[in-house]
């Protein structure tokens, strides 16, 4: 790991310095994050005539945990097992990003590149970035960039990640692995010269190679009167596990992703459209020593061993016309197709293979060129799934509504492997009604308030049951998730406070099971020094949930399910780090879970997965604009 590191961030280096050869002084003093821009593909499409510019602040840059949370919003974070690379689930409820039929095998998305998210550079000079980040425990991870305009109107460039962590429990070995994984975007754009034609393309790759524990093995002597005695669980490396050592998951994805739009007039009044996405996903399990005192039994067609895969290729394109109404309204009417097939080592008796849907988009601003908008989005496929949406966007407020009726995933219908085999093909689309609202209240130049709230109500709702198995609520019961909560920043010379709570009550059928109570605090002192070269930023970081039954988890199908037995209890998880910024170069050091020992020994990321112990992580963040 260590050479392959070395290898890249001598690759990065030379390539900064060949650039640099070209350039004298006054160009190193001109190039700057200020001449670094970028656009986002959704802006184009929307015809948002937007440039922004890097993040070079602070904030945030002890979190290297970023894909636990879930489109960066705070209200709604991601969970993972309690180490870099293992399974991540939402902590809570949330809709699905569209409908149609979806694979439904998304443990490991969210380290994946998004391809729609990809950010496209127009810079002034060659911009390099390489983030390294040593964990405590066994784990690194590395991201790292490139990016350079060949002429005013072609860019190219990559990201790249790659993160790597030892087991923390059930260790039988110096160095034993538990994750290894590498993701990659590459990407480039073309404008042609009087700006009608728009080429947006990329290629992202991840592959994700994660040895799967099953969680603490608890001892006969971890129970007390028959009752477990959760303390007993946390002796990390000397814990007995519930799968063999070698027992493993494999997911590698490949997506090509293609965005262009053509100009008829001179008003962006009639655009063509096409998108175009083929991608490949590739799961395994292996476990090479099965017996029947493992979380999953003996194997149903093989006793001894496990091999089981699945591959599901999609071809994805979407086509139509949009445009500008009179400057502040935009349009667009589109046709979506998806013609997909999903592979079994297992035979499946899936037969559904191609979807058409019809929508389009009407958004007016209020003025024109202005952030306050109307919206209304709608998707459908005849007889079949439906979304309507309707959003008012302010800058104090936000409200929308949104309806949808969404099919049943591949894997939820039909899965046939060597632990678990179910046929569902009575499974009825799911409906769901979603209303939100939040504001964005400034009171004063201190302090700034944020409230909001959610309503969903579902029938006929899928989930994995107890037996690991997916199964459908009756359709005369609804489930009804509401939501309320808070954030609050507040400023005080050099001192912040940064506050976010949230309330979530369920009721109707008890399957899906979510912590009613959430709390993020965070207070920081901000201050340069030695005559503004160096900032510093010293703070403490902290999170509560209240107690509740959470998902467990199932390798041999990466999904999580509902369980009765454990129950996780309340743990306040509080980080102490120090982040410095020393001209382009950004330093991080987090010591994590500091009040471990504490009202408990440890907390649980999942049923019989231990949290992040206490440990030390540190990171550098170089940015090169030559």
């Amino acid at each position: 790991m260590k050479k392959k590191l070395l290898i890249l961030s001598f690759s990065l280096w030379a390539c900064q310095q060949g650039f640099a050869q070209i350039v004298d002084d006054t160009t190193h003093q001109k190039y700057g994050p200020q001449t670094v821009r970028y656009f986002l593909e959704k802006e184009i499409y929307e015809n948002k005539r937007v440039l922004h510019t890097l993040d070079t602040t602070l904030r945030d840059v002890h979190n290297t945990d970023d894909f636990l949370y879930s489109d960066q919003n705070s209200f709604r974070p991601n969970k993972n097992l309690g180490n870099w690379g293992s399974a991540i689930q939402s902590q809570y409820f949330a809709l699905p990003k569209q409908i149609g039929t979806n694979y439904g095998v998304d443990v490991f998305t969210p380290y994946a590149l998004d391809a729609g998210a990809a950010r496209y550079f127009n810079t002034f000079s060659p911009y390099t970035y390489a983030h390294y980040y040593q964990g405590g425990f066994g784990r690194q991870m590395l991201k790292a960039g490139f990016n350079r305009n060949f002429t005013t109107r072609f860019n190219f460039g990559f990201d790249y990640r790659r993160i790597t962590s030892q087991k923390q429990i059930g260790v039988t070995k110096n160095r034993d692995p538990e994750a290894s994984q590498h993701a990659g975007l590459v990407y480039a754009s073309y404008v042609s010269k009087n700006g009608k034609y728009v080429f947006l393309g990329n290629y992202s790759h991840l592959n994700q190679y994660t040895y799967e524990t099953g969680g603490v093995k608890p001892a006969q002597e971890d129970f007390v009167d028959g009752q477990l005695d959760k303390d007993k669980l946390f002796d990390y490396k000397i814990e007995q596990i519930n799968l063999s050592a070698t027992a493993h998951n494999r997911d590698l994805r490949n997506k090509w992703h293609i965005y262009q739009q053509y100009t008829l007039d001179n008003q962006d009044a009639v655009q063509l459209f096409y998108l175009f996405e083929r991608s490949r996903q590739t799961n395994r399990y292996t476990d090479p020593s099965v017996d029947s005192s493992q979380i999953y039994g003996a194997g149903i067609y093989d006793s001894s061993a496990t091999f089981q895969q699945q591959i599901y290729t999609l071809w994805e394109q979407r086509g139509g016309i949009k445009g500008k109404l009179g400057g502040a309204a935009h349009y667009a009417v589109y046709f979506r197709r998806k013609d997909f097939t999903l592979n079994s080592l297992f035979p499946i008796a899936q037969t559904l293979k191609n979807e058409n849907f019809v929508g389009g988009q009407l958004r007016y601003h209020l003025p024109a060129d202005s952030t306050y908008f109307v919206s209304v989005d709608a998707e459908m496929q005849p007889s079949r799934d439906y979304w309507a949406k309707v959003l008012l966007h302010t800058d104090l407020v936000e409200a929308g509504a949104e309806q949808m009726r969404y099919a049943p995933t591949m894997v939820q219908r039909y899965y046939n492997g060597n632990h678990f085999v179910w046929e569902n093909p009575n499974f009825e689309y799911t409906d769901a009604t979603h209303l939100w609202g939040n504001a964005n209240l400034k009171l004063g130049k201190k302090m700034v308030i944020k409230p909001m709230a959610e309503f969903t109500t579902l029938k006929n709702y899928i989930y994995y049951g107890t037996d690991a198995k997916a199964h459908q609520v009756g359709k005369d019961t609804t489930i009804k998730v509401l939501a309320a909560g808070t954030e609050l920043n507040l400023t005080l010379g050099k001192w912040h406070l940064n506050h976010l709570f949230r309330y979530t009550k369920t009721s109707g059928a008890d399957v899906i099971r979510m912590p009613d109570k959430y709390a993020q605090l965070r207070y920081y002192y901000e201050s340069p020094m030695f005559k503004s070269a160096l900032l510093v930023q010293v703070g403490l970081d902290m999170r509560w949930r209240s107690s509740y039954y959470a998902d467990a988890y199932m390798p041999a199908t990466q999904q999580f399910r509902l369980q009765n037995d454990f129950l996780v209890s309340p743990y306040m998880v509080t980080d102490l780090f120090v982040n410095m910024r020393i001209k382009r170069v950004q330093i991080f050091f987090k010591l994590n879970n500091i009040t471990q020992g504490i009202g408990g020994k440890g907390y649980f990321a999942a049923p019989y997965y231990p949290g992040t112990r206490r440990m030390l992580d540190f990171g550098l963040i170089w940015q090169f604009f030559d």
